[in-house]
């Protein structure tokens, strides 16, 4: 007995396949189908796109030059006019005024020459300073604050962890609640403190309170010039 074939369309590998007669092809998609998904993927897309806008409006410049970039409500960036120095400001009232400078977070203040920002209330008030995380703030020339509540106070000076701090020129304070007051003064270790200048405290809660002092274990105390503290509470 003759049997009969005929050829159909195959939409999972995209061609002409031969098949018995009783095969039902499903045809091609028609064109008017194609462009009406297309129509509502774009759709979709562009109300993404709207709504994405919509919470990141320009903020304004301060001066007229150009090259300032300012994205967020109440956000402000310098503007110079000789074109040169322009800042940038991103984040809720962010304000960018120092050349070259950059706040990066809602409420943030980039003041000193190309200095940065970066966190919610952080400050960079000192020359290419850098400020980083929530409430930071580097005030010393080219010093750097490195966590929540951190502040470097001296010119090249380093502090990095929650509420530490670095005031002495030069100084070093790593660690939280770390303090380095004096000038090259180190103070490695959580509430490690060293007070005078060039005094090393090494440790948690090491205390070196002297000038040139050294405390070098956890909880250790220097507490007269030129002295060495080597162990707890000594």
């Amino acid at each position: 007995m003759n049997k009969i074939f005929k050829v159909i369309w195959n939409p999972a590998t995209g061609n002409y396949t031969v098949t018995s007669e009783t095969a039902k092809s499903r045809g091609k998609k028609s064109g008017r189908s194609k462009l009406l998904i297309s129509a509502v993927v774009a759709g979709g897309l562009l109300s993404s796109f709207e709504a994405l806008a919509t919470g990141n409006e320009p903020g304004t410049p301060v001066g007229t030059g150009s090259g300032w970039v300012a994205i967020g409500q109440e956000s402000q960036a310098n503007a110079f006019t000789d074109g040169n120095g322009a800042s940038t400001a991103v984040g809720y009232k962010a304000f960018a005024e120092g050349t070259w400078s950059s706040a990066i977070g809602a409420m943030t203040h980039a003041i000193g020459p190309a200095s940065m920002a970066f966190g919610v209330n952080a400050v960079s008030t000192g020359q290419r300073s850098i400020a980083m995380g929530a409430s930071s703030s580097s005030v010393g020339q080219y010093s750097m604050a490195l966590g929540r509540y951190a502040n470097s106070g001296g010119d090249y000076s380093i502090a990095q962890g929650d509420k530490s701090n670095a005031a002495g020129l030069n100084a070093i304070a790593v660690g939280r609640s770390s303090s380095a007051a004096g000038e090259k003064a180190t103070a490695l270790g959580n509430a490690a403190k060293a007070t005078e200048i060039m005094s090393i405290a090494l440790g948690d809660s090491a205390n070196a309170s002297k000038a040139y002092s050294m405390a070098l274990v956890a909880s250790s105390v220097a507490s007269e010039e030129n002295a060495i503290a080597l162990g707890r509470s000594s």
